[in-house]
């Protein structure tokens, strides 16, 4: 019963359009629409205008919708790339967070866990971006990553009190070598391959500067105060020397010790004019620099003249010509209660303080260059 109404209602649709179409025809003809003589070929005519319009509409859809399959190909690459290349940034700031990357964890009971693997994790993460980006891409990642595990190992094998003048270097290179990545990336996400725009990153010099404006500062163990006179007079010897000052060089982790121990005296020396030298001590609580006699109350008029000359903040004694207390820093090495030995203790400071020192010290030398006795004029 089915069946035949669908057949009955199929023959009726067929007779309704036959019906339309013979009505048409008569129509066109009655009211002149169409001339008798001319209907064939207009409706041929008709038909092959039809016919042509399908070809095209099918061409045209055809690309259209090509285009729209392409583009929506594009799309989906396009945000499965990012998808990857933010997973793989998320997972190595995981990695790298602690400093290493781990091939297995040691555990409590001395056995090694490999089933944490963190190369291996980095490695399906190349794969990942291989996938989506060329060989070539990938490659200048995997240098990247390779530089930056250096970076890692140099300031991981730095010791803990350098570790605070190291950190505006390993801050940049580290920065630097990620911002590459994140260069490489862009570059494939959002340059065309016909543009000759280049995406680069920052260069470490200027990260560097960028980064000294951020007061950085690594948490290190508490110093002791022999780790504290030990690098002050090792830093101090060492500024010195970059200003150019022949700076008598000692074994101070020996020195100081000695100094707690028994002496409380500690100095260095360096060379101002042939056959004279300042002298920089530390002797009980009092830290001073300045032009000693080699005996007790020896004379010569002339350095006098010219210290007196230089500044009259240097005192005389019997012992020296002239010495001075620095005009900004106290520091007591035996209490360590004078205020400024705070920044001494902070390892984001201490090198700023010693700076400050050493210009003061290159200052009054030259001052001191600059005079004239009464004898040279």
């Amino acid at each position: 019963m089915e069946v035949s109404s669908t057949k009955n209602n199929g023959f009726l649709f067929h007779g309704v359009i036959i019906v339309f179409v013979v009505l048409f025809l008569a129509s066109s003809i009655i009211f002149n629409v169409y001339q008798i003589e001319i209907l064939p070929s207009q409706f041929y005519g008709a038909l092959i205008g039809v016919f042509i319009t399908a070809i095209v509409t099918a061409f045209l859809l055809r690309g259209q919708t090509e285009g729209d399959e392409k583009r929506e190909k594009s799309v989906k690459i396009f945000e499965k790339k990012q998808e990857i290349y933010h997973a793989f940034l998320e997972k190595f700031q995981k990695i790298i967070q602690d400093g290493d990357i781990k091939v297995g964890v040691k555990k409590d009971d001395g056995s090694v866990d490999y089933s944490t693997d963190e190369l291996k994790d980095l490695i399906f993460q190349l794969a990942f971006i291989q996938m989506h980006t060329s060989t070539e891409k990938t490659k200048k990642i995997l240098l990247c990553i390779a530089d930056i595990k250096e970076i890692l190992n140099n300031f991981h094998e730095t010791a803990d009190e350098d570790k605070h003048k190291e950190q505006e270097t390993f801050y940049s290179e580290l920065s630097t070598k990620l911002f590459e990545i994140v260069a490489i990336m862009k570059a494939d996400l959002y340059v065309e391959k016909s543009s000759k725009k280049e995406v680069s990153a920052i260069p470490v010099a200027e990260m560097k500067s960028i980064l000294e404006k951020f007061d950085l500062y690594v948490e290190v163990k508490d110093a002791d105060k022999y780790e504290i006179q030990t690098y002050f007079w090792n830093e101090l010897t060492s500024q010195l020397q970059e200003k150019g000052y022949n700076v008598e060089v000692k074994d101070f982790t020996h020195l100081v010790s000695e100094f707690y121990a028994k002496t409380k005296v500690c100095f260095t020396s360096l060379e101002i004019e042939e056959g004279l030298r300042l002298k920089i001590y530390i002797e009980n609580d009092h830290f001073f620099y300045g032009f000693g006699r080699e005996t007790q109350n020896e004379k010569n008029t002339e350095l006098e003249q010219r210290i007196s000359a230089t500044s009259s903040l240097f005192k005389s004694n019997s012992w020296w010509y002239g010495y001075k207390y620095p005009n900004k820093y106290k520091l007591d090495f035996v209490k360590f209660t004078s205020p400024d030995f705070k920044y001494l203790k902070n390892p984001r400071k201490r090198g700023v303080l010693i700076k400050g020192i050493v210009e003061e010290i290159d200052s009054y030398i030259k001052l001191f260059k600059n005079t004239k006795t009464v004898k040279d004029e």
